[in-house]
């Protein structure tokens, strides 16, 4: 940026800036007075990256510690429950062990019962399967495709 010489600064209007110039102007409340501050933009411009610097390890410092403590968290509440889980639905699924009354005891036992409900649910399809394979090897039925008359 170069100085303006006597002819540019008698030439240009008074009040008028160019470009490379920032300037403010504001009337002081409650007197007769006006603030006017001018600023360079070539000083505006390191200023700027400075502080998006600032910004950004600030920020990247704040993700950092977001994700620790949503790691510390989920653990808490997610992978230590799950790994209680493990053992306590290998007793379940092994011995019948006797288990704890908390969450975990109850939720190893919720899947116990669901796992006889299932093996029951099973057995009785079979036997469904084979009353009517029984049924329909008798010939007292008839033949299925001759029509009923009343």
């Amino acid at each position: 940026m170069h100085a303006p010489d006597a002819h540019e600064d008698a030439t240009r209007p008074s009040g008028m800036i160019d470009s490379s110039e920032i300037v403010a102007v504001g009337r002081i409340p409650e007197t007769p007075w006006a603030l006017a501050v001018y600023y360079p933009k070539s000083l505006l411009r390191p200023a700027i990256i400075a502080n998006l610097g600032i910004v950004v390890a600030v920020g990247l410092l704040t993700l950092l510690i977001e994700t620790f403590i949503l790691r510390s968290i989920l653990q808490k509440q997610v992978a230590e429950p799950l790994v209680k889980l493990i053992p306590a639905t290998q007793l379940v699924g092994g011995s019948g062990a006797t288990l704890a009354n908390d969450e975990i005891g109850q939720l190893a036992r919720d899947f116990s019962s669901m796992a006889h409900v299932h093996t029951a649910h099973e057995a009785l399809e079979e036997k469904i399967q084979e009353r009517t394979s029984d049924l329909e090897g008798h010939s007292w039925l008839g033949n299925p495709t001759d029509e009923w008359s009343p």
